[in-house]
């Protein structure tokens, strides 16, 4: 049992559980042959991508079924919607008694099942703004894989919705990316506490010169970083995410695009095998995460004698405590672990120290400490 804080909600310790869906399969087999049952609601709970799964099973086999989590069944099922809507409010999880029904990762694996058994030509906007989305850590990668199947099939997509401050992931990201990447017609991907403009990313990589791509202002998180690194175009070569609230994952993909030379001022092309000196005082990393990249990223320079860091952020992510999980927060708590986006924008997963009052964020809980790194 983690120790108390009071940071928790009164519904108990998040991620002290195991997932049992015994009970839920009962309820299905019951809905699966139900005569009268028209109406189903499963939002608002913590299931995982298994037991969204088994609601979708039941809802195929019950014809009778005419909504189930919000969604109109028999619309969906005749292709007629052009858009489709899931948006809770930035603080949608503070306590049991201030809830919104949100889709958590089972819930999106139900809809999003449903929606490739039914592709929706019409759709232009698909919204799940502030959804539990990377509630089920294990399956989000699987769950964005999915998403990013049904944008493919929506050739008339423009907008994607998936603003939360809860982080789903680098790894979310890219499997999302690899999917859209040729996506005709979609401008804009609401993630993170921002928006990345496709439209203009796409632009840029039809000058034919090499460009800068500035994307502070994106506030993307680790899960847009991971969409950007597999749609960049092939001649952006320099990237400018500070203050966009990307972590250590985060930093990790962006650097593996090839084409990029440059993130934050950091040259990708001073780390080879031959080089010996790095001198990063000059254009010293802001956040944890990007510094945790660097270091990680002097696996490539065997033969490195001076490393000089002065000036970066090396707040370490390591404590003394055991931490508690946590879902929740509000604009009143600030990430102690040295992000350039630290102010809580909403319900997240995060942890926190009550002996020491200190939070770290979902995408904190993420990323690598920067004094283990260097060790």
């Amino acid at each position: 049992k983690p120790p108390d804080s009071r940071r928790n909600p009164s519904t108990g310790y998040y991620d002290s559980f195991l997932h049992d869906v015994s009970g839920l399969e009962a309820v299905l087999r019951e809905a699966t042959e139900h005569p009268t049952l028209r109406i189903l609601e499963f939002r608002g709970n913590f299931i995982n991508v298994h037991a969204g799964s088994l609601i979708a099973k039941a809802v195929f086999a019950n014809k009778r079924l005419e909504e189930v989590c919000g969604v109109d069944i028999k619309k969906v099922e005749g292709g007629e919607l052009t858009e489709l809507v899931f948006e809770s409010s930035d603080n949608f999880f503070r306590n049991r008694h201030q809830e919104d029904l949100f889709l958590a990762s089972g819930g999106a694996e139900f809809v999003l099942q449903l929606l490739l058994e039914y592709p929706q030509p019409n759709l232009t906007k698909f919204s799940l703004a502030n959804q539990a989305l990377a509630s089920d850590t294990e399956g989000v990668v699987d769950l964005f894989d999915k998403l990013g199947q049904v944008i493919t099939a929506s050739e008339n997509l423009e907008t994607l919705n998936l603003r939360s401050f809860w982080d789903s992931g680098a790894a979310a990201g890219q499997a999302l990316g690899r999917k859209i990447r040729q996506h005709p017609k979609l401008r804009q991907i609401f993630v993170g506490t921002g928006c990345l403009d496709m439209a203009l990313i796409r632009d840029a990589g039809k000058s034919g010169r090499p460009e800068t791509l500035a994307l502070g202002d994106s506030k993307m998180r680790d899960c847009g970083a991971g969409i950007v690194s597999e749609c960049l175009p092939p001649n952006i070569e320099t990237l400018d995410v500070n203050g966009a609230g990307v972590g250590a994952s985060g930093y990790k993909v962006l650097s593996q695009c090839p084409n990029l030379k440059d993130i934050n001022g950091i040259k990708l092309g001073d780390f080879h095998a031959t080089c010996t000196v790095l001198d990063l005082s000059k254009t010293p990393a802001s956040t944890t995460g990007a510094v945790a990249s660097v270091i990680a990223r002097t696996a490539l320079t065997p033969n490195l004698t001076h490393l000089n860091l002065s000036g970066s952020n090396l707040t370490s992510k390591s404590h003394i405590h055991d931490l508690t999980p946590v879902v929740g927060g509000h604009g009143g708590i600030g990430c102690n672990g040295g992000c350039d986006c630290r102010h809580f924008q909403g319900t997240n997963a995060y942890t926190h120290c009550e002996r020491c009052d200190l939070d770290f964020c979902s995408t904190c809980c993420m990323s690598e400490c920067p004094m283990v790194e260097l060790a």
